[in-house]
This record gives C-alpha cells, sequence and structure tokens, in this order.
C-alpha cells in the first residue's frame, strides 16, 4: 500500500465531474479529496487503444455511482512526473486512492463488470452488482481441489484442440516443461496461432527462470558487472514470469544494443518472445519494437 502526504482536509463537498489532474492540482483533486470520498485515478495516454476501451467504462460506472466515488484522469504524456512516482509501466493503468492512499489497482482494459466488481471491495456502491451465473468448469474445479493429475487425464480424454492449448498450459503451471513441449508438437495449430507463441513464449521464460539463479543473485550479478550479458537475460526471463514486462523488455533491449553476438542474437529473438508472450495490443510491444527497430537500424 502507497501512502501519501496530507494536509488538512477541505470540507466534505460532491464533486461528481470528471476532471483532468496533473501536479500541480493533484494534491487538491485526489489526495484531499479522496478524505471524503474514493477517488479512481484513470492513467492513461492518446495513443492507446486499450484506453480508448476503458474510458466508456469507467464514465459510465462514474455516473452510475457518482455518490460512491470520482474520476479523474492523467494523460501520462502530459504528465510523466506523476507517471513515474505512481511507476506507471503500460496504459491504461488505474489506482484507488482512499483516505489519501492507495488501496487497489489494475492494468489493462477490463469489461465493466470486472471493474465494477473491483471497486465493490472498496466501496459501497449505490446500485446492487447483479449476481454471477454459476457456470461449473469440471476442469477447474479439479485444479482448484489439487486433482491436477485428473484433469491432465479428462483434457487428454477429450483430444479436441482447445484441450490440448489448456493442457499445454497446465503443464506450464505445473513446470513440467517436457510435457508442454510434447503437447505443443502435437498440435496443428501452430507458429500463426497467437495462443500457441504465448504457451512457446511462457514456457521459454519460465524454464530459464525455475532452472537458473535467484532473482537477488542475478541483480547482485549485475552490479558489480553491467556488461554479463547472461545476467541480464536470466533476470528479463524472471521479470516476464513476475510480470514486471518493461524491465524484461528493457534489460533484453540493452543486450541488443550492446552484443548482438550474445547467445546468437539471443537479446532479439528474446524481445521477440516476450512480444508474443504479451500480445501485439500491449503499448509497451508497440514501444519496444521501435526501440528494436531503430536499435538495429
Amino acid at each position: 500500500m502507497v501512502h501519501l502526504i496530507n494536509p488538512t482536509p477541505d470540507p466534505n463537498e460532491k464533486d461528481t465531474e470528471i476532471k483532468d489532474v496533473g501536479v500541480d492540482n493533484f494534491l487538491e483533486e485526489v489526495i484531499e479529496k479522496s478524505k471524503a470520498v474514493p477517488v479512481l485515478v484513470d492513467f492513461w495516454a492518446p495513443w492507446c487503444g486499450p484506453c480508448k476501451n476503458l474510458t466508456p467504462i469507467l464514465e459510465n460506472l462514474a455516473s452510475k455511482h457518482a455518490d460512491a466515488f470520482r474520476l479523474v484522469k492523467v494523460n501520462i504524456d502530459e504528465q510523466q512526473e506523476l507517471a513515474m512516482q505512481f511507476q506507471v509501466r503500460s496504459v491504461p493503468t488505474v489506482y484507488l486512492v482512499k483516505d489519501t492512499a492507495v488501496v487497489d489497482g489494475f492494468m489493462g482494459a477490463q469489461p465493466e463488470n470486472v471493474v465494477e466488481e473491483f471497486l465493490s471491495k472498496h466501496i459501497t456502491l449505490t446500485e446492487k452488482l447483479p449476481e454471477k451465473p454459476n457456470i461449473s468448469d469440471p476442469i477447474q474445479d479439479m485444479i482448484n481441489l489439487g486433482r491436477e493429475s485428473e484433469a491432465i487425464e479428462a483434457l487428454k480424454k477429450d483430444g479436441s484442440e482447445e484441450s490440448m492449448f489448456r493442457l499445454a498450459r497446465l503443464y506450464l503451471n505445473l513446470n513440467k516443461f517436457d510435457e508442454v513441449r510434447d503437447t505443443l508438437g502435437k498440435l496443428k495449430d501452430k507458429s500463426t496461432s497467437q495462443r500457441y507463441r504465448f504457451v512457446e513464449a511462457a514456457m521459454h521464460f519460465a524454464e530459464i527462470s525455475y532452472s537458473g539463479k535467484s532473482e537477488n543473485e542475478l541483480r547482485e550479478i549485475i552490479a558489480q558487472d553491467k556488461t554479463n550479458w547472461e545476467a541480464h537475460y536470466e533476470l528479463a526471463a524472471i521479470c516476464m514470469i513476475m510480470g514486471d514486462i518493461a524491465e524484461a523488455m528493457e534489460l533484453l533491449l540493452q543486450i541488443v544494443r550492446n552484443d548482438r553476438s550474445f547467445n546468437e542474437d539471443a537479446g532479439r529473438k528474446g524481445l521477440i518472445k516476450a512480444f508474443d508472450m504479451v500480445g501485439g495490443d500491449h503499448p509497451l510491444v508497440s514501444q519496444y519494437r521501435s526501440s528494436l527497430a531503430r536499435t538495429l537500424h
């Protein structure tokens, strides 16, 4: 939880206007007003496609639950200082500030029902949330109960392409990399498929992070030798698996910039795998594709 500095509270007044905020008015519009009503802070950018999908959802919820929370927006292109302060690595990133502290957040465009459920964990909403339909998923039920072997057998018995992809992802979660490779090898829907490339890339990074040095060990090695590209690559793999995509891509780009010969151009190939793992719509993919192109040419 991030705690923010708070001077004296303002009067408890209602304000339902959706405002653009920056360094000059963040204290007043977010910190101070969060003492009276929670404030949802939407970090966005004009070039961000997912932001355009999320904006109407947030605005609709802000109108629907006007007494429950306020919505403010931060354009990261214009407010880079705020983006750095809140460690915004991709957009959209949304934080909920309550009583001067960041209490929760999420990244990426989410469906309206998911955002509403996120809010309902911290705010008493003015309308009752629709009940979720009780749809049973026998495979997921087995996994949740720790009966992975039964889930594996059920997926094998089904044998459909969808079940095989699901089986590969289950093996991946269990760190059974040989089984992942074997399952992927039986699929017809291969390199042209985004989900195939996702599983293959995720397995690549997971295998490195599972069998290599720890994150702390690698950071110590890099601190002592900034040209140890093997440590850079292994740390990038750990970052990818932990979800720190920006740092992973930056580490891989450093390898490309400094040593294309390392492990047969592993930095460039690793970046392409990272792009496959997060998908082409992710804003960091566009950013680092451009950086890679500039570096190569």
